[in-house]
């Protein structure tokens, strides 16, 4: 992201991603709400299924990725395999589901306190 600031569009980036963070008692981003951070999100899921090799080249469409605002429970929680880029940048889990509406379920953990969720649908639905 930052990167990105440094192209000659760093500004207008800049100034877009703060246009996606909404005042009130804190800072935060939306993703069900904000079309692009979610497309974001959505692509984080996709490659993380082609590197994991769980599927290649997942449509856009069988994505869906929101907010975590649930505990998971105990027995989900020991299917899920964890995995870390930096322990204070990002971390994910996945679990492949695999019950002709689930393919996988993923965790986004990043920074210390900000997750979401991405369930990729089974192709073939029944």
């Amino acid at each position: 992201m930052f990167r990105s600031f440094k192209q000659p569009d760093g500004r207008r980036r800049a100034n877009d991603l703060l246009a996606r963070i909404k005042s009130g008692e804190q800072e935060a981003i939306h993703p069900a709400k904000d079309s692009l951070f979610n497309l974001v999100l959505r692509r984080i899921v996709r490659g993380l299924c082609h590197k994991h090799q769980i599927e290649t080249a997942v449509e856009d469409h069988r994505v869906h990725c929101d907010v975590m605002r649930w505990e998971i429970p105990q027995e989900f929680e020991a299917m899920l395999t964890w995995n870390s880029i930096s322990d204070n940048f990002f971390r994910y889990a996945y679990a492949v589901i695999n019950d002709h509406q689930i393919n996988s379920f993923w965790l986004l953990h990043f920074s210390k306190h900000i997750m979401f969720f991405g369930v990729v649908d089974d192709e073939v639905q029944c």
